[in-house]
């Protein structure tokens, strides 16, 4: 196999998409999230955006149950408008 560095830069078709380089930034949690229900704010779509360059991004862990969150900050699904705050970090990185 023939493997440089310029190769990282090149686009990648995965599935329906074509991501714009093959650099991909793994999850990691920065327990960002406060306030009531610990929702995803600006301080997070600042983080991510700043890190956008990168072909793909998998965002941080969202708590399934707030309760049984075991990280402090984490964010939490147990809101509706979760989503809503999730879609925009992912627009505002331009996604």
């Amino acid at each position: 196999m023939n493997c440089s560095i310029e190769s990282f830069f090149e686009p990648l078709k995965l599935g329906p998409y074509t991501l714009k380089n093959r650099i991909i930034m793994a999850p990691l949690t920065r327990s960002r999230a406060v306030g009531e229900g610990r929702i995803p704010n600006d301080l997070m779509t600042k983080y991510y955006k700043q890190r956008s360059s990168a072909g793909m991004i998998l965002i941080e862990a969202t708590a399934v149950i707030f309760t049984n969150s075991s990280v402090d900050k984490l964010s939490s699904a147990i809101l509706d408008s979760i989503y809503s705050l999730q879609k925009k970090i992912g627009t505002g990185c331009g996604r």
